[in-house]
């Protein structure tokens, strides 16, 4: 049994070392910034990537362009200790021995580790180099907690031990400094089905890649082989291992069968455009008709655009029509009069064709507008990206078009349908693969992750407060009145009673005050300690969430493996950004959240009287499928998102008047009762209730 267990354990530690590595090379092929997996704020943008190097720290090594080196230790769950031969002091020893070894500034070593490994490593250790990063002078004035102690004092000791082993001199401590400072903490959740995974399937979906699922596996699978071959990749590399999984160009055969129109945004051939002319279906302006198809020489002979436009309407002559929709071939306009027959098909309708238009495409000023054409596209640097709304395009239903009307700067790029402008001049309709795309398809995935690696602060602890407290629904407290956009410059330090301090926060940060105000709460909570000096209503503080509660209902709260410590004294003092930098665990504390709404009214989608908040929106099809299968009627939808805490302040004062209930990720059974979700309550009405109870 021993033996098998141990098995699991190793299989399951090198599938996450291959899903890190395999992480890494996805963002090597896409350029994708690493310090938003790795959290932390340096742009890092990887040029190669080497395995099992003749390094000491021999996971994984990465450079990064300016010559940044990060040397990335890989553990799935990793324990604090000091005993000799411990996964910990291994992987301090070798960051040391590397370290000792090159003397560079510059060098960070990571290790990268998940939310199931030791709290001493991923909430103590990590903040204690942060810690040491931000004041390498005065980061012992930071009084530390019961925990903390114990998790410096084991580091401090890993750190002297393996410096005379390695040096076979003592240490100083002007060394330990300099090293921690260049240790970092990263937590990297990628296994099956996780948001990380999904994200990495998505970013090989922008590049391109077919049967992106398959090849995340195969990514995966050849880390394994890269690493036992120790091998060591960089763009070229890595481009030319996915080139046989990439989309190809259409052959001229097949853009002829597909209307002469280039179909593949990404790979969009300049040359084979169409620019020659504009082709519209406009309103009829003849009595006894309903619509015109209208096609038109674009220049004139001096190169000059002929077309003019007011509004949504395209000027012919002395008269103007009302534009529906512009295409730049007629095989567009056939192609969407198909699509749309039921529409047309009792509808009056004349083509108006242009004589001698065929070979418009040869002239010279078509050539060259082609080549500006070129220079607009290479300015779009958000390709697969909405050019009116910004949401992402990996969708069937967009297009790709040119913009060259009054009031618009001009550019080329994706249109989402419901987005698409009458003057819109359609140059050609993707054909995305769908193959196992689950994702909503508005979300932009760079800023959902930018937005996820600073926020949801409060949600990030969920999945542990649900398995510590063994139950599927949660309430958690919402505080209209809160003062967390405040730029006061004074706070209020609580004073523990195992000696260390800490400081009055609310939503992840420390919460600031006037000096008015600031006294006034510290004088009123000094009161409040007096008051129950002698009884259990004592206010006390939690070692890991640092919410300052009496006693008997921070013991309901609590996470398991938490210190309930007493507060014995608040006192007020000047507020200093390097405090923040230490104290605040995130930028937003509930947000990034999306909200469903209903795709042609825009408003908000209401399960009976509950306002549904998704937290992961790779996941939104399986409450989808939960929904469904409850009996909810549920229509054409998108998604919306609250980027961040003010926003959410506003949608929650909004749910609130409406007398609605909102509920982050909520499940029901086919009875329709809620059987797994988190309730946000009104925080003052939360408490009220609990402390009767």
């Amino acid at each position: 049994m021993n033996k098998s267990g141990s098995g699991s354990a190793t299989n399951a530690g090198i599938d996450y070392q291959q899903r890190v590595s395999a992480l890494f090379l996805i963002a090597l092929h896409s350029q994708f910034d690493i310090s938003q997996i790795l959290n932390v704020n340096d742009e890092l943008n990887i040029e190669s990537i080497s395995y099992e190097t003749a390094k000491t720290v021999d996971d994984l090594n990465i450079v990064c362009e300016g010559n940044k080196i990060l040397y990335i230790q890989i553990k799935r769950k990793i324990a604090l200790s000091e005993k000799e031969g411990s996964e910990f002091q291994k992987v301090i020893e070798q960051f040391l021995s590397q370290y000792i070894a090159e003397q560079k500034i510059s060098d960070r070593f990571f290790l990268i580790t998940t939310s199931d490994t030791s709290k001493s490593i991923k909430y103590d250790l990590k903040k204690i180099f942060d810690s040491i990063r931000l004041n390498d002078t005065g980061f012992k004035e930071n009084p530390l907690n019961v925990n903390e102690k114990k998790t410096y004092s084991t580091l401090e000791r890993v750190f002297d031990k393996s410096y005379e082993k390695l040096t076979k001199n003592k240490s100083s401590n002007k060394n330990f400094v300099i090293f921690c400072k260049q240790v970092f903490i990263s937590i990297i959740d990628v296994e099956a089905d996780m948001t990380t995974e999904k994200i990495a399937v998505m970013l090989l979906h922008s590049k391109r890649i077919n049967m992106p699922s398959l090849v995340w596996k195969y990514l995966v699978s050849q880390s394994l082989y890269y690493a036992t071959n120790r091998l060591s990749l960089n763009s070229d590399g890595i481009n030319d291992i996915l080139a046989r999984f990439q989309i190809k160009s259409p052959t001229q055969k097949e853009v002829e069968i597909q209307f002469n129109e280039l179909l593949k945004p990404v790979i969009l051939n300049v040359s084979e455009l169409s620019t020659g002319k504009d082709v519209f279906i406009v309103e009829s302006f003849v009595e006894g008709l309903d619509y015109a198809i209208v096609e038109l020489f674009r220049f004139d002979s001096n190169g000059e655009k002929r077309v003019k436009f007011e509004d949504d309407y395209v000027l012919l002559g002395d008269k103007k029509a009302k534009v529906i929709r512009r295409f730049s071939t007629m095989v567009g306009l056939q192609r969407y009069m198909e699509e749309n027959q039921e529409y047309y098909k009792n509808k009056k309708v004349v083509v108006l064709e242009s004589r001698d238009i065929d070979t418009v495409e040869e002239t010279e000023v078509a050539r060259k507008y082609k080549e500006y054409c070129h220079e607009l596209l290479n300015k779009n640097t958000t390709l697969i990206n909405c050019i009116h709304s910004g949401k992402s395009c990996l969708s069937a239903s967009c297009y790709f078009v040119e913009v060259d009307y009054p009031n618009y700067p001009p550019a080329i790029g994706m249109v989402r349908e419901e987005c698409l402008l009458p003057l819109d001049r359609i140059l050609g309709k993707p054909i995305i693969p769908q193959e196992d795309i689950r994702f909503p398809t508005e979300i932009n995935i760079s800023r959902w992750m930018s937005l996820l690696s600073k926020g949801q602060g409060l949600l990030k602890s969920l999945p542990e407060v649900k398995k510590d407290l063994k139950c599927k629904v949660l309430q958690v407290g919402w505080n209209e009145d809160n003062q967390v956009y405040a730029e006061y410059n004074y706070c209020i330090r609580k004073n523990l009673e195992d000696g260390s301090s800490d400081y009055l926060c609310s939503r992840g940060k420390i919460q600031r005050f006037s000096k008015y105000e600031a006294d006034i709460q510290a004088d009123c909570l000094n009161s409040d300690i007096l008051k129950n000096k002698n009884n259990d209503n004592r206010l006390c503080v939690s070692s890991k969430n640092r919410r300052v509660i009496s006693r008997p209902f921070l013991m309901k709260i609590k996470e398991n493996g938490e210190e309930v410590l007493e507060v014995r004294s608040f006192e007020v003092c000047k507020y200093s950004q390097l405090l923040g930098d230490l104290y605040n665990n995130c930028d937003n504390y509930y947000a990034p959240l999306c909200f469903v709404i209903h795709k042609d009214t825009e408003q908000i989608f209401v399960i009976g009287d509950i306002v549904p908040f998704i937290s992961n929106p790779f996941q939104l099809y399986l409450f989808i499928e939960n929904w469904g299968e409850a009996g909810f009627i549920f229509d054409d939808h998108s998604l919306s998102v609250i980027h961040n805490d003010y926003e959410f302040d506003k949608h929650m004062r909004d749910i609130i008047n409406d007398s609605l209930f909102p509920i982050i990720d909520p499940k029901f059974t086919s009875q329709q009762e809620l059987e797994e979700g988190v309730v946000i309550r009104e925080l003052n009405s939360f408490i009220e209730e609990n402390q009767v109870k």
